[in-house]
């Protein structure tokens, strides 16, 4: 039986920065934990897809309490790390094609690195378990502040050794 977004409703805090009450269980099986403060995104969350069919939400929820400090470990790499992936994204010519897009809009600023990395924003961290069932692979959706690219966003890859690629959906 597949759920739709059940929730939980408690105020209790797994590890340093998951509300049980902002844990879903989405259609096929999948976790969101919302409400992840990451940088300064105002709406940053991240999805973990599960290989196995997860179908309630106590299910879930264990998932999660089984896997908090893989999770956190996560966060706490991405939170450590937006210079790292910033001038990664330079590296591979987003700012670059920053540049061409505004360049269509009148009195736009030069975009430096500086202001480049600093409009960087989490979208979501997504762990695809059919990937890494270890959880120590993952990619990041990124979105920006100015907003470069009407929308659209920027995915970058990490290996379990820390190391980004370019990633393609």
């Amino acid at each position: 039986m597949m759920l739709t977004n059940q929730r939980v409703k408690a105020g209790i805090i797994l590890g340093q920065l998951i509300e049980l009450e902002n844990i879903e269980l989405l259609h096929g099986g999948d976790i969101r934990i919302k409400k992840i403060p990451i940088w300064k995104a105002k709406k940053s969350f991240f999805d973990i897809y599960c290989i196995k069919n997860i179908d309630t939400i106590e299910d879930a929820l264990n998932y999660v309490k089984i896997n908090i400090r893989k999770i956190e470990s996560i966060i706490t790499w991405v939170e450590e790390s937006r210079i790292k992936i910033g001038k990664f994204l330079i590296q591979i010519g987003e700012k670059d094609r920053a540049e061409d897009w505004m360049a269509q809009v009148d009195n736009y600023d030069e975009i430096t690195d500086e202001s480049f990395i600093d409009s960087l924003d989490i979208g979501d961290i997504c762990i695809d378990y059919e990937k890494s069932s270890s959880m120590d692979e993952f990619h990041l959706e990124i979105t920006f502040d100015p907003d470069y690219f009407n929308g659209h966003r920027s995915y970058v890859g990490v290996t379990a050794e820390r190391q980004l690629f370019e990633f393609d959906l």
